[in-house]
C-alpha cells in the first residue's frame, strides 16, 4: 500500500490527537493548545466528545490544530482562515508545493542579510568574522517565524538537524550558507537519496567529515 505525503501528515496528526484523547475520560476531554507564531500564547481550552469515528477536520476541532501544529512552526489565525475557506486537506497539498506559494513579504525581510548572495570567499573576507553565522540565524528564525511556506520550513529544520553541520568549525562559518541555500532548501521535499547525494557533495559537510583533509 503506498500512502502520500498528505494523507501521512494528516494521519500523523490523526494519531497524535487520539492517543492524547485515549488518556483522558471516556466523555470529554479537555487541552490546552499552545503556539508561538501568533504570538498570543495559548490558544485556549477545547473541550470535545470522543467519537467512536474521525470527525470531520474544521479550523475549530482539536485535529486541525494539532495538524497545523505539526506542518507549522505554530498555526496562526490566517492559518485557520486558510482552513476553513479550503479544508485541511487542500491546505497541506498547498504546503507540499511551496513554489505555489506567494511568499515576497518573507523574500524582503531576506534582502537585508548579505551575506546570503555572497560567495564564500567574499564571506571569508568579511572583517566580522561572525557575520555569516549571525545573519544565516537570523534569516533561518525570520523564514521559520513569517514564511507562508511552514511546510518546506519545518522540513528545512528537520534535514538541517538530519544532516547537521556544525557551523562554528573553520570555514563552515562561511559555507554552511551554501549548503543551506544549495542542499538542503532545493530538497526539502526531495527523495532521501537526492539529498544525501547532495549533502555528500557539499563543501560545508566536507569540511566538517574532516573529509577535505583525507
Amino acid at each position: 500500500m503506498t500512502i502520500s505525503r498528505r494523507d501521512f501528515i494528516k494521519t500523523s496528526g490523526l494519531f497524535a490527537a487520539f492517543s492524547a484523547l485515549a488518556a483522558c475520560t471516556p466523555q470529554t476531554t479537555a487541552q490546552t493548545i499552545t503556539g508561538h507564531s501568533s504570538g498570543s500564547g495559548s490558544v485556549g481550552v477545547v473541550s470535545t466528545p470522543i467519537a467512536t469515528t474521525v470527525p470531520t477536520m474544521t479550523a475549530d476541532d482539536p485535529l486541525t490544530v494539532l495538524t497545523l501544529n505539526r506542518i507549522s512552526f505554530g498555526a496562526t489565525p490566517d492559518m485557520y482562515s486558510r482552513v476553513s475557506q479550503i479544508g485541511v486537506d487542500a491546505f497541506i497539498d498547498e504546503q507540499l508545493n511551496p513554489e505555489n506559494i506567494n511568499d515576497d513579504a518573507t523574500d524582503q525581510l531576506m534582502s537585508r542579510f548579505s551575506t546570503l548572495t555572497m560567495t564564500p570567499a567574499q564571506r571569508f573576507q568579511l572583517p566580522q568574522f561572525g557575520q555569516p553565522i549571525q545573519e544565516l540565524v537570523a534569516a533561518t528564525i525570520l523564514r521559520q517565524w513569517h514564511s507562508q511556506r511552514q511546510l518546506k520550513e519545518v522540513m528545512v529544520d528537520f534535514w538541517s538537524n538530519h544532516f547537521n553541520i556544525y557551523i562554528g568549525k573553520g570555514l563552515c562559518r562561511v559555507l554552511k550558507t551554501d549548503d543551506d541555500l544549495n542542499v538542503i532548501r532545493p530538497n526539502a521535499f526531495a527523495k532521501f537519496g537526492d539529498i544525501l547525494t547532495a549533502s555528500a557533495h557539499s563543501p560545508a559537510m566536507l569540511i566538517f567529515l574532516d573529509n577535505a583533509e583525507s
